[in-house]
């Protein structure tokens, strides 16, 4: 264990459980018009941020996950990148020409006519 006994860890996991549906209940009354405030206000801020500010959050967030945490991270990139690499692109599918020959392969000219040397012909 991390040296904090396990009271100590249910006692943290009320408390946010506990904030986090304080939270939900708040925004659950809100207005249409209130959320639209709160959601215009996010976007505003999150675009007034720089790349390297963007970087650093999302750095700050993978170091801060438990061990656990990390290897199911890991485990579904890797699951996403091995489905991502099995599929064809939609423009790499070779498909069949509706008309049974592609216009490009015709030619004017007809084929050749094979004649069987025993016929005479």
């Amino acid at each position: 264990m991390d040296g904090v006994s396990p009271s100590l860890n249910q006692t943290e996991t009320d408390t946010n459980q506990a904030r986090r549906e304080r939270d939900r209940a708040h925004r659950n009354m809100l207005t249409p018009d209130d959320k639209e405030f709160i959601n215009a206000k996010r976007r505003a801020s999150r675009q007034a941020l720089t790349i390297d500010e963007r970087n650093a959050s999302h750095r700050a967030r993978r170091h801060s996950l438990t061990p656990g945490e990390r290897k199911a991270m890991l485990t579904k990139r890797n699951i996403d990148a091995k489905a991502k690499r099995n599929t064809p692109c939609a423009e790499s599918i070779a498909m069949m020409c509706p008309g049974g020959v592609s216009p490009a392969m015709e030619t004017s000219a007809s084929p050749p006519k094979y004649t069987n040397e025993s016929d005479g012909n």
